[in-house]
């Protein structure tokens, strides 16, 4: 799977498709080899999403926003959220797993960086 995220407060996750794409890339005469397509949209945020990240094992994915939220989604069943964490009061510009996949950092324009236990 592939996430995005934009301005339009929505995530967007994506998926290869199983044939190749046709056609050729706009202003190139290169051809497409992958197509993916549109698998779920994510309403959680009420500002742009401005970071993604894919847990370790791809079991969750975090995603923030500049309404100062942080939330938690079920990778497996993608429109179910686990958490939303509140706690920095300027946007969040970032989020990021550790290895493991125990903690969740987060980095805000508070200036403040938070670590989240994901067992809590």
């Amino acid at each position: 799977f592939l996430a995005s995220g934009g301005d339009d407060t929505l995530i967007m996750i994506w998926q290869i498709s199983r044939g190749f794409g046709s056609g050729k890339s706009f202003g190139s005469n290169v051809a497409i080899v992958e197509h993916w397509r549109s698998v779920a949209t994510l309403r959680g945020h009420s500002g742009d999403v401005l970071d993604l990240a894919w847990s370790p094992q791809d079991v969750w994915l975090a995603s923030c926003s500049v309404d100062n939220t942080i939330v938690i989604w079920n990778a497996v069943k993608f429109n179910e959220k686990i958490a939303v964490l509140k706690g920095h009061s300027g946007l969040v510009k970032g989020v990021t797993w550790d290895p493991v996949g125990k903690y969740l950092a987060s980095q805000s324009d508070d200036k403040t960086l938070k670590v989240w236990r994901t067992s809590d």
